[in-house]
């Protein structure tokens, strides 16, 4: 999958996205190592340099305004640009270069979330097809109403409930 969105981002916006050499599974990597993706490498400069003291996991105390906005406007025009690009139904990307077999529904960080934290399985039909918001908000509130039901309890009876 990262495959095909690298290679729609490249045809669909002016983004600088990485051009992709080769790619395989892990039956076929090389040195045995496991997938990959063999890619062009970008110049740049990391955010986290720019906004993170070294050496440690806090904000830069004095960043100057013109960085922050240049950030921001940067930010925006990703969004933009990813917001541009068009599908004809809600869920996974089609595989028109890797020609991989894939659900065809939204594989959602939330229900993935569900799954790890709560030990509730909200993947249901992989073949799914969702064209519309109102069946993708949908979708997802059933996930929502199947936690809801399955999941343990984790209170301590009606007045932590309340809580």
């Amino acid at each position: 999958m990262e495959v095909e969105a690298l290679r729609l981002i490249r045809q669909k916006t002016a983004l600088p996205v990485p051009e992709v050499w080769a790619w395989g599974v892990a039956d076929i990597s090389p040195l045995n190592l496991g997938p990959f993706i063999l890619m062009t490498f970008i110049e740049g400069v990391c955010l986290k340099d720019v906004l993170i003291e070294s050496g440690s996991q806090v904000l830069k105390r004095h960043l100057p305004d013109d960085t922050i906005e240049l950030i921001y406007r940067q930010m925006a025009n990703i969004m933009l640009q990813l917001f541009k690009i068009d599908f004809y139904r809600i869920g996974s990307l089609p595989t028109t270069t890797t020609n991989f077999a894939v659900p065809t529904r939204p594989l959602t960080w939330k229900a993935h979330d569900i799954l790890q934290t709560g030990g509730i399985n909200t993947f249901d039909n992989q073949n799914q097809k969702l064209s519309t918001t109102r069946q993708y908000f949908h979708y997802v509130l059933g996930q929502d109403w199947q936690q809801l039901q399955n999941q343990l309890n984790s209170v301590a009876g009606e007045t932590n409930a309340r809580l």
